[in-house]
């Protein structure tokens, strides 16, 4: 890099005999000197470009740990530099020039545009959640007269614990519901260490009105 600045920096001078620089000459010198500090503030500028957008190969994990500070991510520094790269970029187009941020397919292309092998489906049955299966029986199956949906709430909280006690209410808020699953609404898998950032990817996704039901398998 410093003979490349050097060249160039030969290219500003006149073809005058004065200022012919010489491989060993003090004039040469001089410069030599010059292309170091030239060198370190074009490498500056390089890390600060590569450090920018998680679009090449020099970007870091404490460029990516420092991009999650300032874009409201939960810490990703347990998953893969390339999984943290792909969650930052999605976070950085949000909410981009899609308008229908509000259609079910739309978190579900969220969620698969960061790795997650899910999809999402409306409940338009609708179908009751089983509630007894956590204890409660206020909505249990034969009250509706249909199959209950068994699976983990997410309303309001990315800790699991917290939303288990959600309460749906009647029957026509269940229109408010959706599933999150397999490509047949069936179970899907997800790795453990993801749950968290999986719960809070459709938070913040969701509609605030909606409720959801899980049937994840965590491995």
């Amino acid at each position: 890099m410093q003979e490349k600045l050097l060249k160039l920096t030969k290219q500003l001078f006149p073809a005058g005999r004065a200022w012919w620089l010489y491989k060993y000459g003090i004039f040469t010198q001089f410069l030599e000197a010059l292309t170091i500090s030239e060198q370190n503030a074009l490498e500056t500028c390089y890390n600060i470009l590569d450090s920018c957008l998680p679009d090449n190969d020099d970007f870091s994990n404490e460029d990516a740990t420092n991009w999650e500070s300032s874009l409201g991510l939960m810490d990703l520094s347990h998953l893969t530099l390339s999984e943290r790269k792909i969650a930052i970029k999605e976070k950085i187009k949000y909410p981009g020039e899609i308008p229908a941020r509000q259609h079910y397919l739309y978190l579900q292309g969220r969620l698969r545009n960061v790795g997650f092998d899910v999809y999402v489906h409306l409940n338009t049955i609708p179908i009751p959640y089983n509630a007894a299966l956590y204890g409660k029986t206020r909505y249990g199956t034969l009250n509706y007269g249909a199959a209950a949906v068994s699976g983990e709430i997410i309303a309001n909280y990315i800790d699991s614990s917290k939303d288990s006690n959600f309460v749906f209410g009647g029957i026509d808020n269940m229109k408010a519901t959706f599933l999150i699953g397999n490509v047949s609404g069936g179970y899907a898998n997800i790795s453990a260490i993801r749950k968290q950032e999986f719960r809070e990817l459709i938070l913040k996704v969701k509609p605030a009105q909606t409720a959801g039901i899980l049937k994840i398998n965590y491995i």
